[in-house]
């Protein structure tokens, strides 16, 4: 207060021996900062105690850790020093209470999620091409060779099994009789709607006893058409594809077991990181 005083004084002196303008400014902020510092001085430690126990009770016990390490570094001999002292214990086990549960939910999400991925991965089967460098799976019930008839997904990560995200999944479709259609595209009649799907590309060969097959490959990450198609076949009650050939076509259903291969493979590809659209 005797600072405060002194300016006040100073503000008469230099008032009456013509003191600028500019001067009498100067003297008017420093009088203003002084009076805030001196405000601070007697509410200060008070305030910064009732913030401390407002955050405590809101449970944001790092932000009150902050401000009664700035009490105690401000006002180090204050009674509210002391009291802050005190909350300062409650609120170092509230914040190590904390870190335990979150470790231990981290922990359990992390059991979680390798369990789905053993669980997921038991209806599978795959195989690391060393030429490659890439691991490629599918569902156990789904053909290994493009001479069987197949509606199945597989999908694959660079590097052996573990060693990476899975980067694609794809849709299989493999048609296999005695006799061409020299298939062009494909319909769908799932609960009553209708879909089409045209692949950039279908294969075709043959072998022994006149037998033909037929066969794609789509791209589900960059498909969004294939993607819609082979989630509403996952969730249907009835799934039917029309094999649409140059002349004549076939129709095939989609059975029960198809569709849980194709679940499987999802659940697989999304549990190890897959993102497809």
């Amino acid at each position: 207060m005797n600072k405060a005083f002194a300016l006040l004084f100073g503000f008469v002196l230099f008032g009456c021996n013509g003191t600028t303008e500019k001067e009498i400014d100067h003297l008017k902020k420093e009088n203003d900062r002084l009076k805030a510092e001196l405000e601070e001085c007697k509410y200060g430690a008070e305030k910064l105690l009732a913030e401390t126990n407002y955050y405590f009770e809101q449970m944001n016990f790092s932000k009150a850790k902050e401000k009664i390490n700035l009490l105690l570094e401000k006002y180090p001999l204050s009674k509210e020093a002391t009291n802050a002292a005190q909350l300062l214990k409650k609120v170092n086990f509230a914040i190590a209470e904390e870190k335990r549960k979150l470790e231990e939910q981290i922990k359990k999400e992390q059991e979680e999620k390798e369990r789905n991925i053993n669980k997921a991965l038991s209806n599978l089967v795959f195989e690391y091409n060393e030429f490659s460098d890439a691991t490629y799976y599918r569902d156990k019930s789904s053909p290994g060779y493009v001479n069987r008839n197949g509606f199945f997904l597989t999908f694959s990560h660079s590097g052996k099994k573990g060693e990476s995200k899975p980067r694609t999944i794809y849709l299989k479709i493999q048609y296999h009789s005695d006799d061409w259609l020299f298939i062009n595209d494909y319909q769908f009649a799932i609960d009553g709607k209708n879909y089409s799907l045209s692949p950039e590309k279908i294969e075709r060969d043959h072998g022994e006893g006149g037998m033909i097959w037929e066969w794609c490959s789509i791209n589900l990450n960059y498909n969004k058409d294939a993607f819609a198609i082979v989630k509403a076949i996952i969730n249907s009650r009835t799934a039917k594809i029309r094999f649409n050939g140059s002349q004549y076509y076939d129709v095939k259903v989609i059975s029960s077991s198809e569709k849980s291969a194709l679940k499987n493979v999802f659940l697989a590809f999304e549990a190890l990181g897959g993102t497809p659209n």
